[in-house]
């Protein structure tokens, strides 16, 4: 440090420590109660003696530097009166239990109702007597005979007159002209299996079926009660076979065979009674169908589709002419597509009735189309829904009349 900084500061203290108790106490309001104990230490009493000895002698005065007045130590501070406690709470006063409820009085049992008194049984009522069972109607015969019916349907038999139309036949097939003719003796047979070419059955009542397997086969003035699915069966692609002057029963000895077939296969059959099946005829390819009476067919089962004659598909060549063709529930003559194309069917000059359609020629099943079908002089009656159902073919329609009019009809 200088000297003239020493100096200042000596002077300083010099006049703090001089000046008395008033300037101690304002210096210690300055610079704190450790004024003099920071400042005034050894260190700097040594140097202030031997700087004042140099400046004014070896006398000097060295005045006390007082301390500061001492602190009154603050009044204890009372402690806070405990607080007291504060009075328990008084536990609240039990809750009394309810008084119990009383159960309710029991309910009477009600009375017992009496049993209504039973009623008498209702005297038993007599049984009638038994009604006399009818007397059974004796089988047809051959032979003809007298017509019971008062008020017969025109073409049912020769008897009946029908309209006289130019170019229709005035008579029709029926019993009296087809079948097994009067005074043939027949011998009884079960099933025939016919393998040789040129065969011939004559007179013969088979109970059974009558199957063909080769050409050129005759069956005449026989009786085949059918059995089975076919009365007789003729297999497809034969030639030569003539089935005439017989008779198929389907239903003569059994329930008949449920989608049944008269006569099935390609064959001429001429002056045949036919009754009892499903399904009169099926021909074959190159069949003649001609003079026959095809009637009271039939078949077990919920609903038998029943047609006279019956072509189906892949046929051709088929002649149906002058005969008497009585059916019900589906059609007289039946001629779709079925199995395949068809061509060249003749329906000549027949009676034909029953069915929903008396006839139909329906190529709706795509199946190949059908060609060549022809109607023609034909006597109709009409079927539940009309004459005929004609589809997706054209046909030739010619000379066609209502069987109890005489009036032309149109087919398609």
């Amino acid at each position: 440090m200088r000297l003239k900084e020493k100096s200042w500061l000596f002077l300083t203290i010099c006049s703090v420590s001089l000046s008395g108790p008033v300037a101690q106490a304002e210096a210690h309001d300055r610079h704190g109660a450790n004024f003099h104990k920071c400042h005034w230490n050894e260190s700097y009493k040594k140097a202030f003696i031997h700087y004042m000895r140099d400046w004014s002698g070896p006398s000097i005065w060295w005045p006390e530097c007082p301390g500061p007045d001492p602190i009154d130590e603050p009044d204890p501070i009372d402690e806070p009166d405990p607080i007291d406690e504060p009075d328990p709470i008084d536990e609240p006063d039990p809750i009394d239990e309810p008084d119990p409820v009383d159960e309710p009085d029991p309910v009477d049992e009600p009375d017992p109702v009496d049993e209504p008194d039973p009623v008498d049984e209702p005297d038993p009522v007599d049984e009638p007597d038994p009604v006399d069972e009818p007397d059974p109607i004796d089988e047809p015969n051959p032979n003809p005979v007298e017509d019971p019916n008062p008020n017969p349907v025109p073409g049912d038999d020769d008897s009946i007159e029908v309209p006289e139309v130019p170019g229709l036949p005035s008579t029709y097939p029926d019993a009296s002209n087809t079948g097994v003719p009067v005074g043939i003796s027949l011998t009884a047979s079960e099933t025939i299996e016919i393998t040789e070419p040129g065969t011939v059955i004559d007179g013969y009542e088979v109970n059974g079926i009558i199957m063909i397997h080769a050409s050129n086969v005759t069956i005449k003035n026989s009786r085949v009660i059918g059995t089975g699915y076919w009365s007789i069966l003729v297999d497809d692609g034969l030639v030569g076979v003539s089935i005439e002057d017989s008779e198929v029963a389907g239903m003569e000895t059994t329930e008949g065979t449920e989608g049944s077939h008269g006569i099935f296969g390609p064959a001429t059959v001429v002056r045949c009674d036919i009754s009892g099946v499903e399904n009169g005829i099926t021909p074959g390819t190159g069949s003649v169908i001609r003079d026959n009476y095809i009637h009271d067919l039939d078949a077990p089962g919920e609903d038998p589709h029943i047609d006279g004659i019956q072509i189906d598909g892949n046929l051709s060549d088929i002649t149906i002419e002058h005969n008497r063709i009585l059916s019900k529930d589906t059609s007289a003559v039946m001629i779709d597509n079925y199995f395949g194309p068809i061509s060249n069917i003749i329906v000549n000059q027949n009676y034909l009735a029953g069915g929903s359609y008396t006839v139909y020629s329906d190529g709706q099943f795509n199946n190949g189309q059908i060609e060549g079908v022809q109607f023609t002089y034909n006597r109709m009656e009409m079927g539940v829904y009309g004459y005929a159902s004609i589809e997706y073919n054209t046909i030739v329609d010619i000379g066609n009349v209502d069987a109890f009019t005489g009036e032309s009809i149109v087919l398609q």
